[in-house]
């Protein structure tokens, strides 16, 4: 029986662990801040046309013209264009680092944000150090070039981190390719914001942002703080597919929506690892709740004994507490182990995040404890019987 007990221990403390870690690293990037100011108030709006191209409407796509358009709507505020949002899914990547043709200080998938004239003021980026993108700093959008496309960017202050440490990132230079006029000059450090497209919380928000002129086949956004202002996108998608025949809507909503979308298969599997970890502990629980049930029932006569000749109840308890102890103890040493090995097969394999051994030895202690506590009503319980009535219970 006290073997079993061992193994339960250690499969439930090899599940625990691991479904608790995958719970963490599912909820942690829910509570990163967006980088946005009042998300709720952000509206975006995608068209796409139905046209092939020897098709197209003699009224093409024109970015200026729909931007215009948003302008002259009613609550309408801070209208401009982005390739990509924050948790939009949609990203484009480049990998950065502050000393040509080295990887020592280099940050792979760093987002890159490109947009026109005043959308970091329609994002609510903060401005932290340096200043922000300016019609000189413009560029044109070119999505056949690789890299970045204007000489001048803002980056977040995760990015300036990584690369840079506590020393200031103003005006110093990031490489981005292997020839040395792949640079760009960094002008401004901002507040965090995430990437389109998160993994680890670690990187999710390396960010850097540059400024370009309209173009076909970006996200408008514009923000509206009026009063009923739930049907805003749709107005707007409208007013936009009145401009162009074959015009559909793509997206048509708040940048909080679009949020609450992104984690929301991470938000059900998180509800699904809680309810695991909590039925695996439950059984656990009770299974050395169990056994030490059964150890006193089994010895309540010597424990009267032990009382009549004149053992304190702490003696005894203590005891008890021990031989759990050893028990939950034993299968600790052996599922921790196969934790770590499980692990390490589930990161290779799913890319599921690493379990640190901090981590580890937290969860044993928390386990232990649990455990303990599980034979604490029992102990009070037969320690309650008197001496005479331990003995004649037998």
């Amino acid at each position: 029986m006290v073997f079993t007990i061992v193994v339960e221990v250690a499969i439930s403390f090899c599940l625990i662990t691991n479904a608790f870690g995958l719970f963490i690293s599912k909820v942690g990037p829910m509570y990163l801040p967006e980088g946005t100011a009042t998300s709720a108030s952000l509206y975006s709006v995608k068209m796409q046309s139905v046209f092939m191209p020897h098709e197209m409407s003699p009224k093409r796509s024109n970015p200026t013209l729909d931007i215009a358009t948003l302008r002259e709507q009613s609550g309408n505020e801070n209208v401009s264009e982005i390739n990509s949002l924050p948790l939009g899914q949609e990203m484009s990547t480049v990998n950065v680092s502050s000393e040509l043709g080295t990887k020592r200080l280099q940050r792979t998938e760093v987002a890159v944000y490109a947009g026109t004239d005043g959308y970091l003021t329609s994002l609510g980026v903060r401005l932290i150090e340096g200043r922000g993108l300016t019609k000189d700093d413009m560029a044109d959008y070119d999505l056949q070039k690789d890299g970045l496309l204007a000489s001048s960017v803002v980056i977040t202050k995760s990015l300036a981190i990584s690369i840079f440490g506590t020393s200031s990132a103003l005006g110093k230079e990031l490489f981005y390719g292997s020839k040395k006029d792949h640079s760009v000059r960094i002008v401004g450090v901002v507040d965090n914001v995430l990437k389109p497209i998160i993994g680890d919380v670690r990187g999710s928000q390396d960010a850097l942002f540059e400024t370009v002129r309209p173009f076909v086949g970006g996200i408008y956004l514009f923000r509206n703080s009026l009063p009923n202002n739930r049907d805003r996108p749709r107005e707007a998608a409208k007013a936009l597919a009145a401009l162009e025949a074959g015009r559909v809507t793509v997206m048509a909503t708040s940048l909080d929506r679009i949020r609450r979308k992104y984690f929301e298969e991470d938000r059900a599997l998180s509800g699904l690892l809680l309810a695991l970890v909590t039925v695996i502990l439950a059984v656990c629980w009770f299974g050395v709740a169990g056994i030490t049930n059964y150890w006193i029932r089994q010895r309540y006569r010597s424990i009267g004994i032990r009382r009549a000749l004149g053992a304190a109840k702490s003696d005894i308890a203590l005891q008890f507490v021990t031989e759990n102890l050893l028990v939950v103890a034993g299968g600790l040493v052996i599922g921790a182990p196969v934790a770590i090995l499980v692990n390490r097969y589930m990161q290779a394999t799913y890319g599921i995040p690493g379990v640190a051994v901090p981590f580890l030895a937290a969860a044993a202690i928390g386990f232990l404890a649990t455990c303990l506590g599980s034979v604490t009503f029992i102990l009070i319980a037969a320690l309650r019987v008197s001496p005479m009535g331990a003995v004649r219970s037998t």
